[in-house]
This record gives structure tokens, C-alpha cells and sequence, in this order.
């Protein structure tokens, strides 16, 4: 995943929380809300004139239930895999998040776009708040949809002198592999492929573990400190 879209993503979601605990949770439950955070959101609707937010039509409030219900819980899932990079575990959830938020948020901008509630500078201004609401999620969807779980296939490389931790790195430069987001383990079919031409196969195996090197039946584990030296 591009390290610019992560750090956006992450953004989004941690900034997410108390924006739904503060305002968006009190379309649903404001009557249990202390009277210093009824005051922000009446000030909230009043300043921007968020008559949706005001007024809280139910299938406004059936949106609210699936952010408390659904949504919520997954905001400290997506910080956690994003932060760990764990993007195979938050794909499919990622996904599915995804594109039901940018379905609700596409309806609440339709409402406000063709209300006459609101003047022209006021629908501008909503649609700002909004609109990277639905924006966001959808690049998070499209992003973890290309995220490859399939095993990848690399240049055939000549034999490594030992089993340091510098013969490993120059390894990986030579087979463009600091690409990768995960760990490896590349494991030579027969002691002589690697002269032979043939193509090596690289499986994942997380990022929790050690890279290791299958080399002749032998495996070979280098230094975690490894995982600080791949390009993300």
C-alpha cells in the first residue's frame, strides 16, 4: 500500500472516533449525552444549518446504528492492521466497510445537494464536511482490493557466500524485492536452479516472523532488523 494513502487512512480513522462519539452518535443517542455535548451539537447544527443532523430522520438514524453497531468497532481493527501493515487481515472487512460507508454518505450528500433547505454557500460548505467521508472510503476499498495475496515469482539469483545478514539484503536488491510488503521465504528447488535460470518462488509468511532463507534444505534465519529495511 502507497505510505502516502496509509498515513491518510490512518488519519481518517483515528480522527474518526471522537468526531462519531461527540456529534454522530447523538443523532441516535443524544438523550444520554451530558448537557455540554448537547450545547456542541446544537451549536453544530445551528452554525451550518445541518438540518439533517437537526432534524434526525429515521433512515438517518438507521445510518447512525450501523456507524455504533458496525462501523465503530472496526475504526480500532483498520488503525491496528494499517499501523502493523497487516493489510491481507483488514482486506476483506476493509472492503466491505468501504463500500457501505460510501453508499450512506452518497445518500446524505444527495439529500443536501437537492434540499431547499439550505442556501447555495451552506450546501458548499456541507458538502465539504462530507464529502471526504464518502471520498476516503472508497480509495481505502479500492487500495485493499489490489493488495495481491497470490504468491509472486522472482529472478533466478546467483549463489550467496554465507548466511549474513548483508548477503541476504544484497540478495533482495538484486531481485527488486524491497518492494514487497511482507517477509519471505525463497527456497531453491534443487541445489543447482539457481544456475540453471530457472524462477524461485516467494511465499509470504507475515510480519511476525524472521525472514528466512531456504537454502540446499537449510533454513537460514537473518536478524529481524531486517523488516526496517523494506521499502513499503
Amino acid at each position: 500500500m502507497n505510505s502516502t494513502l496509509r498515513a491518510i487512512f490512518l488519519v481518517y480513522f483515528i480522527t474518526h472516533i471522537p468526531i462519531s462519539l461527540v456529534l454522530d452518535f447523538q443523532a441516535l443517542l443524544g438523550a444520554y449525552y451530558p448537557p455540554i455535548l448537547k450545547s456542541l451539537y446544537s451549536w453544530y447544527t445551528a452554525q451550518f444549518h445541518d438540518y439533517l443532523m437537526e432534524t434526525k430522520p429515521l433512515w438517518l438514524q438507521s445510518f447512525i446504528l450501523a456507524e455504533v453497531v458496525v462501523q465503530f468497532p472496526l475504526f480500532f481493527y483498520f488503525i491496528w492492521g494499517l499501523m502493523k501493515k497487516e493489510y491481507q487481515k483488514i482486506k476483506i472487512p476493509g472492503i466491505v466497510y468501504g463500500s457501505h460507508v460510501a453508499t450512506t454518505v452518497w445518500a446524505i450528500l444527495a439529500e443536501t445537494l437537492v434540499s431547499e433547505r439550505n442556501t447555495t454557500n451552506e450546501k458548499i460548505v456541507l458538502t465539504s464536511f462530507y464529502f471526504p467521508y464518502f471520498l476516503i472510503p472508497v480509495l481505502f476499498a479500492l487500495s485493499l482490493s489490489c493488495i495481491d495475496s497470490k504468491v509472486k515469482k522472482v529472478k533466478p539469483f546467483e549463489q550467496i557466500g554465507g548466511t549474513s545478514n548483508k548477503g541476504f539484503m544484497d540478495l533482495l536488491k538484486k531481485n527488486d524485492l524491497e518492494e514487497y510488503e511482507d517477509l519471505f521465504v525463497i527456497k531453491a528447488k534443487d541445489r543447482d536452479n539457481h544456475r540453471d535460470g530457472k524462477h524461485l518462488q516467494v511465499n509470504s509468511v507475515g510480519n511476525n516472523s524472521s525472514p528466512k532463507v531456504i537454502y540446499n534444505n537449510t533454513v537460514q534465519t537473518q536478524p529481524q532488523k531486517f523488516n526496517n529495511k523494506k521499502k513499503v
